[in-house]
C-alpha cells in the first residue's frame, strides 16, 4: 500500500512540467490523504493489486463455464429407510402372533435423478470456483390393512412421506488439459454441500374390534411438517471435452456426504372414537429416532416419529434425534458453456 502510494506522490513531483496535470494529482493526492481511512486505503490498494493480477495474469484468458448435468442418484440407507422396513415387520409379526389377513405395505421414499445448474469461475492457472445447485423430492404412500381371524377385529394404517430439498454447492475444481488429445480436459473438485430439507408425514390409524357384543371403532390422526439444513462435504473426478467452440460435454463421479437432524416443525394429533374426537393436540414437534416394543410383541421396532416432549417411557431405548441420510454417489452427464 505505501509502495502504491509512493508512486502517485513520484508522478506528481515528475509531472510539474504540466500545470493541468499538476492540478489533477494535488487534488487526488488531498483526497487519498485526507477523505480516505486508513482502512479504506488498504481495501483499495488491495482490490487493485487483485485486479492487475487478474488482468495480467494468463487465467484471464480461461473462460466462466456455466454447466447443465442430468445427475443419476444412489442414496445411502438411514432413519427412514430403517423406520419402513421396521414398521413392514411389526405387522408381519403381529399377523404371526395373532393369525390374521395382511394385506398392504410400505415403501421408503426415493428421490431419483435431478438436474444440477453448475457455475465455475477461474482463479488461478487451472483452478477455480465452483457454485451449484439442484432440489431432491421424493413422495411414497402405502396402506396396510389387517383382519384378525378368530374375532371382529380390523385393522389399517395409511402412512405418507414427502420428502424435499434444496441442495447448494461451493468448492474449488481444478482442471488440466490432457496432452495426448486436444480439448480433453481431466477435472477434480471437492468442496462443502448444503442442504435445506423439508419432511412431511401423515400416519393415520383405525381399528374397529368387538368387545363384549358391542363393535367400537377408534381412529387417530397424525400430521407433522419438519424442516432443518446440514453442512456436508462432496469430491468428485470427470473428463471434459470441447465438441465446438464455447461448448463441451461432460461426464463426472462425485460423492457427497450429508445426514441432516435436528427436524422441528409443526404437529397435530388427533384421536376419534366412534366418530367423537376426544383428543385433539396440536403444538410444535421435534423428530426423534429410537426402538420400542409394538403391537404387545416381544421383540424391539425401530421408530421414526414426532414428539412435542422428548418420549420417555421405560420400554424406550437408544434414543436420538431423528435423521434424514443425502449421502450419494451422483453419475453425472452434462453440458459446459464457456463464455
Amino acid at each position: 500500500m505505501l509502495l502504491w502510494r509512493d508512486s502517485i506522490l513520484h508522478l506528481n513531483d515528475s509531472t510539474k512540467g504540466s500545470q493541468e496535470a499538476y492540478k489533477n494529482l494535488e487534488f487526488y493526492r488531498k483526497l487519498w490523504e485526507n477523505d480516505f481511512s486508513m482502512g479504506t486505503k488498504k481495501i483499495l490498494a488491495l482490490l487493485i493489486l487483485i485486479c492487475t493480477l487478474l488482468i495480467t495474469h494468463p487465467v484471464y484468458a480461461e473462460k466462466i463455464g456455466l454447466k447443465l448435468s442430468f445427475n443419476t442418484n444412489s442414496y445411502a440407507e438411514g432413519d427412514m429407510e430403517t423406520w419402513i422396513s421396521s414398521l413392514n415387520s411389526q405387522w408381519r409379526g403381529y399377523s404371526t402372533e395373532y393369525p390374521g389377513t395382511l394385506a398392504g405395505g410400505f415403501v421408503a421414499p426415493t428421490y431419483g435423478s435431478n438436474i444440477e445448474i453448475e457455475l465455475r469461475i477461474p482463479i488461478f492457472k487451472g483452478f477455480g470456483l465452483n457454485f451449484a445447485g439442484s432440489r431432491l423430492s421424493g413422495l411414497e404412500e402405502g396402506e396396510i390393512t389387517y383382519s384378525r381371524g378368530d374375532r371382529v377385529q380390523e385393522e389399517a394404517q395409511y402412512l405418507l412421506n414427502d420428502v424435499s430439498g434444496l441442495n447448494l454447492k461451493i468448492g474449488i475444481s481444478y482442471a488440466a488439459e490432457l496432452p495426448f488429445l486436444k480439448g480433453l480436459h481431466l477435472f477434480g473438485n471437492v468442496g462443502r454441500h448444503v442442504i435445506y430439507a423439508k419432511y412431511k408425514v401423515e400416519n393415520n390409524n383405525s381399528l374397529l374390534i368387538e368387545t363384549l357384543g358391542r363393535e367400537f371403532l377408534y381412529e387417530s390422526k397424525q400430521e407433522n411438517s419438519y424442516s432443518s439444513d446440514s453442512l456436508g462435504w462432496y469430491a468428485g473426478l470427470g473428463v471434459e471435452y470441447d465438441v465446438i467452440q464455447h461448448v463441451a460435454v461432460v461426464f463426472e463421479i462425485e460423492k457427497i456426504w450429508s445426514k441432516v437432524d435436528g427436524f422441528k416443525g409443526s404437529h397435530l394429533y388427533r384421536f376419534y372414537q366412534d366418530g367423537e374426537l376426544v383428543i385433539d393436540d396440536p403444538g410444535k414437534a421435534s423428530l426423534y429416532y429410537y426402538e420400542d416394543q409394538m403391537f404387545g410383541l416381544d421383540n424391539y421396532y425401530e421408530i421414526l416419529q414426532g414428539h412435542i416432549d422428548t418420549p420417555d417411557d421405560e420400554s424406550i431405548r437408544n434414543l436420538r434425534s431423528g435423521e434424514l441420510n443425502f449421502s450419494t454417489l451422483q453419475l453425472k452427464f452434462g453440458i459446459r458453456f464457456k463464455f
